[in-house]
């Protein structure tokens, strides 16, 4: 990963599939095939409901209407595998307001 952390704000009335962040991780060796990353979101409820992540690009997105719960906080973590190997996990703090 490029950061270890990131932590977002995120306005309640945001439209779902709107990007809301991407995340990068590089690979060192940069050769292929080795370079095949894909990425991967975990969350527990009601996180999970809310947001999800495209496993080529890492783009997080809003999958729900946020007006619909009412956490003011979400932590997700996801994790990047480069053919076989995967790689630590990272966190995402997400605050709508």
């Amino acid at each position: 990963f490029v950061s270890s952390t990131v932590n977002e704000r995120i306005p309640e009335t945001i439209k779902f599939g709107v990007v809301i962040a991407n995340v990068t991780a590089i690979d060192r060796d940069n050769e292929f095939p080795n370079n095949d990353i894909r990425f991967r979101l975990f969350a527990s409820l009601p996180a999970s409901e809310y947001f999800g992540m495209d496993s080529l690009t890492g783009n997080i997105y809003v999958k729900k209407d946020l007006t619909l719960d009412t956490a003011s906080m979400y932590q997700v973590s996801m994790i990047v595998k480069i053919l076989g190997a995967i790689s630590p996990s990272n966190n995402l703090n997400l605050n709508h307001e």
